[in-house]
């Protein structure tokens, strides 16, 4: 976890900011519900923000982006919550087949 940790009070405060030393799990749902960061990320944050400040989780499973030079990005990971997926939570991680829509 490291020398850096926030902790946030949503449920009983078990959810945290922090560290790692696994770069694979950055970005990724590897944990239970912790938010990681490479070291030198955590500390910064970690002294830019004060005790007490609001932190919003935003669950957006499907991210795009044009970029001034005209390239465009996609990406895309399973919802978090069923009322997105439309099914439990004990099938978030298999996959799902929706067709795909061409314009």
């Amino acid at each position: 976890m490291g020398l850096f940790a926030m902790r946030l009070s949503m449920g009983h405060g078990e959810y945290l900011i922090h560290g790692t030393n696994a770069n694979f799990g950055i970005g990724m749902r590897v944990s239970s519900g912790c938010i990681r960061l490479r070291p030198n990320d955590i500390e910064a944050l970690f002294n830019m923000v004060p005790k007490g400040t609001r932190v919003q989780i935003i669950n957006e499973p499907v991210k795009v982006s044009v970029e001034p030079d005209g390239k465009r990005y996609v990406e895309v990971h399973q919802p978090l919550s069923k009322v997105e997926s439309g099914r439990s939570a004990d099938h978030a991680d298999s996959p799902v087949q929706r067709p795909a829509e061409v314009r």
